[in-house]
């Protein structure tokens, strides 16, 4: 049987994972709300979309403002999926939760890092 202590002592030692994971799901999520959503024409001229420096410099995600909100919804998304099922097996796992926890979160780091890359 789970004890409120065990539960407080995994939730403590995950946290930095969950806070990095959080971290692009908020980053990714306003950048997709501001230039996907809003799309504020001031905002979406002050980022250069299109400019050969920016393309060179950032990588294709910079081409249009289309392909950068659709960037940073994958980006986001991929962070949220990894803190969800990372959160669930944190409590759910009854054998080394905590190593099942984080080897989720390094997968999401892994596919958000070739997402960047890649793209």
């Amino acid at each position: 049987m789970k004890t409120n202590k065990n539960i407080y002592l995994r939730i403590f030692a995950y946290l930095p994972g969950c806070l990095v994971l959080a971290l692009f799901v908020i980053v990714g999520m306003s950048e997709f709300w501001l230039i996907g959503v809003k799309a504020d024409h001031a905002t979406i001229n002050s980022y250069k979309f299109g400019a050969e420096a920016m393309v060179s410099e950032g990588g294709n995600k910079y081409e249009s403002a289309t392909i950068y909100s659709l960037h940073c919804l994958i980006t986001s998304l991929a962070a949220l999926l990894g803190a969800v099922s990372s959160l669930f097996v944190l409590f759910k796992s009854q054998s080394t939760p905590l190593l099942k926890a984080y080897s989720i979160t390094i997968t999401a780091l892994l596919v958000i890092a070739s997402v960047e890359y890649f793209w």
